[in-house]
């Protein structure tokens, strides 16, 4: 496989990046709030099957607490394959409730295939954590953050595998298997009217180009034919690292405005569009320390304290912290997103105009 740039050090930062997101969708939802929910209203996942039907807030409390501890030791870096463990299988049960009301949709890739792909590859606590700096006290065998290995690399490679299935058999589930999106030309104008009117009830951004495009039908069935060849062509981004860059910002374009104006915000998704910004290359641009120069057992007091410090007070304020009193919610992301994905498709399709040849593999 080739290499990619920096793979190491960015891989190691993004798992920093990785836990404090994670947190972040933590603070959204208290999970106490589904102590008591109607049978009614709720469809179990098979992960439940061995599960309390009703578990008490006390129960929920509990879970949120060790995934919480979990998460801000693996930010530090403290036995980095362990807590990958630990988030993984808390964060599945953790998920699996809420989603037995569809309270947020797009959970996958945070809570099952990133920690499965790290854990499998032990990859990125190898730099930028404190079981890295014991192993240089040790004198063991350091990695360079600047190492374009691709074993480093392979979780990220793994995760766009599963993104390309998940994309390409979107079209066939709207063609196909009863889908109307070819036998509807007005299906795509009709939608962004509906979402528009949820979205005002909701008090939320409506989609100001929804009218003018459903008095348009040829502007609508093109859009809609647009979105069945994006998502049907997305294996592309197989081909190369031009290729993947050009699709992953039009995707993430794509969840902007599906976030911002249909209403569908699968917010925790981008979690697996962070595995593959070079983080190594920003902080260079900062020129500053990532963690102060301080000694492995002085790094593992603070993360001794400091996870559970989090972990006891998530419930009584922390949470609080990561949403800034509910200020940041599902959506406040996307309004961030949207340009930066904008600039950077752009620049790739600039990039690739000049230079044909870098969309070779």
């Amino acid at each position: 496989m080739a290499p990619e740039p920096n793979a190491a050090g960015r891989m190691g930062l993004f798992r920093i990046v990785y836990a404090l997101f994670y947190l972040w969708h933590l603070s959204i939802f208290d999970l106490r709030a589904m102590s008591g929910m109607p049978r009614y209203h709720q469809s179990r996942p098979a992960i439940l099957a061995w599960l309390p039907d009703d578990p008490s807030p006390v129960t929920f409390q509990a879970l949120e607490m060790v995934l919480v501890g979990a998460l801000v030791l693996l930010a530090l870096g403290l036995r980095v394959r362990l807590m990958t463990l630990v988030v993984l299988l808390t964060g599945l049960v953790r998920e699996a409730y809420p989603t037995t009301v569809d309270v947020e949709n797009g959970n996958v890739f945070l809570v099952f295939y990133i920690p499965l792909f790290m854990l499998v590859a032990g990859s990125w606590g190898t730099t930028y954590s404190v079981d890295a700096a014991r192993d240089r006290e040790r004198d063991a065998t350091v990695v360079d953050p600047a190492d374009p290995g691709w074993r480093h690399f392979l979780p990220a490679r793994a995760a766009l595998v599963v993104l390309v299935v998940l994309f390409v058999s979107s079209p066939l589930f709207k063609c196909a298997f009863g889908g109307t999106w070819l036998e509807r030309p007005d299906l795509i104008a009709n939608l962004m009217l509906q979402r528009s009117v949820q979205a005002a009830a909701l008090g939320l951004p409506i989609n100001p180009l929804a009218p003018w495009i459903a008095s348009h039908p040829t502007v609508a069935w093109a859009l809609q034919l647009g979105i069945l060849a994006f998502e049907g062509l997305f294996f592309l981004a197989l081909l190369g690292r031009p290729l993947r860059n050009l699709f992953l910002a039009v995707s993430l374009v794509f969840h902007s405005i599906n976030a911002l104006w249909m209403v569908v915000t699968f917010t925790p998704v981008l979690a697996v569009y962070g595995m593959f910004v070079d983080w190594q290359w920003l902080r260079s641009k900062v020129r500053s320390r990532v963690l102060p120069s301080l000694s492995a057992r002085t790094w593992t007091a603070i993360a001794l304290v400091l996870a559970p410090a989090v972990a006891l007070t998530w419930h009584l304020g922390a949470r609080a912290v990561f949403n800034a009193g509910g200020l940041v919610n599902w959506q406040t992301p996307w309004f961030v997103v949207l340009p930066l994905t904008t600039l950077w498709a752009a620049r790739q399709v600039i990039r690739m105009s000049r230079s044909p040849a870098a969309t070779a593999p």
